[in-house]
């Protein structure tokens, strides 16, 4: 709802379309009318709305996943070196990525 609307409302209407209202109601709608003034104030067009949500979103995820990363490593090393959970430690080293650079022993033709 926009202030014009707002403000219609706040109007004296013909005697035909007399409606009364409260004082709440009329402190509702001006409290409406300031709170869409401020909304209007922080978010002038919704091509910036839309591109402050598009970032946030970006730094939300990022955020999430560094986070989760560092948690789960920490956790994961911690419980490897408690010796807490049989076979952890064994079925990390099994999952390690061979380095990039072959070793020498290996046969050359395979890569």
């Amino acid at each position: 709802m926009n202030r014009s609307a707002l403000k219609n409302l706040l109007k004296k209407p013909e005697k035909a379309q007399q409606i009364e209202l409260s004082d709440d109601d009329r402190a509702t709608i001006q409290k409406l009318e300031i709170l869409v003034q401020a909304v209007e104030r922080v978010y002038p067009s919704m091509k910036g709305l839309m591109w402050r949500s598009f970032v946030q979103g970006i730094f939300v995820g990022l955020g999430t996943t560094v986070g989760l990363t560092i948690v789960f490593g920490t956790l994961t090393y911690a419980l490897t070196q408690l010796k807490v959970v049989p076979g952890l430690g064994e079925l990390i080293e099994k999952s390690k990525v061979e380095r990039i650079i072959p070793r020498k022993d290996l046969n050359p033709q395979r890569f």
